[in-house]
């Protein structure tokens, strides 16, 4: 059709007018649901062909050691697996799900992965990522962990903290000023021995307070992989009435304000750690 004959067509030129208006509005709706979809942007740096990077590709990079496998953001074939996400994942700001299996399994196989966000020191960009991770055992594992980019492959740098549930597990984390802050779930054993050795005593050998993988009494708060302080999580541990250290713990972390969920800066909480050593770990 010539231009400048729209006039003599008024009916075609509405019907155009409508379908342009309907698919723009449709494009809009796609790129929102897709935004939706995701609870976190990726740096441009690390989205693929393919998307954002697929949880399962994170697998290389779990555990404690050093030695893991890299991942090139253009060739690792893992960047072309599709799997439909985890809603409730989501939902807490993760990308991930459960992955089939041949073997019998405590718990399913899974992945996912939060991307918190960067650091930069010595003129070098460290990618901070939280994985949490389940291998089919009975422990259901999360970490910190630092990645380094360079033409396009993604290296692992460190292992910043983690463990399994209340054996360390990263209650939370996020970047502030350049600097990552985060808590770290503890068990009332875990609090009395974490950080500098106040006052090492065999009886830590012999303790007999709550130790186990759900039995969380509260959050190490840490800056930078240092110890700022200590967050009870309103939990008092149960005891039985012979075990003494176990009663005279609770009796401590009460009057600290464990049941009322009190933040303990790091001085109040190497005070309280000075006092259940020298008053009830020796009982």
């Amino acid at each position: 059709m010539e231009s400048g004959n729209w006039e003599r067509y008024p009916g075609y030129r509405f019907r155009i007018t409508v379908f342009i208006i309907m698919f723009l509005s449709l494009s809009t709706g796609y790129r929102s649901l897709w935004a939706e979809t995701l609870p976190f942007e990726l740096p441009k740096e690390l989205m693929t062909t393919h998307g954002p990077i697929p949880p399962v590709c994170f697998l290389r990079f779990t555990g404690e050691g050093d030695k893991k496998e890299p991942l090139d953001l253009k060739l690792s074939a893992c960047l072309k697996y599709k799997q439909k996400y985890n809603k409730s994942a989501l939902e807490r700001g993760f990308l991930g799900y459960n992955l089939d299996s041949s073997e019998p399994k405590m718990r399913q196989v899974s992945i996912f992965y939060r991307y918190i966000g960067t650091v930069k020191k010595n003129n070098k960009t460290g990618y901070i990522f939280e994985l949490n991770y389940s291998g089919g055992g009975s422990g259901f594992f999360s970490s910190l962990i630092e990645l380094s980019l360079k033409d396009n492959i993604l290296s692992f740098s460190k292992y910043i903290a983690g463990g399994d549930r209340c054996f360390g597990g990263i209650e939370s984390a996020a970047i502030k000023d350049n600097v990552l802050h985060y808590k770290l779930r503890q068990t009332p054993h875990m609090m009395v021995e974490a950080g500098d050795k106040i006052a090492h005593v065999e009886a830590f050998s012999t303790l007999t307070l709550d130790d186990c993988a759900v039995c969380c009494i509260g959050f190490l708060l840490m800056k930078d992989e240092k110890i700022t302080g200590f967050q009870f999580n309103g939990t008092i541990p149960e005891a039985e009435p012979d075990n003494r250290q176990q009663l005279c713990f609770n009796s401590l972390i009460k009057s600290n304000g464990a049941e009322n969920k009190a933040t303990l800066d790091k001085k109040q909480f190497n005070k309280l750690q000075k006092e259940i050593i020298s008053t009830c770990i020796r009982l």
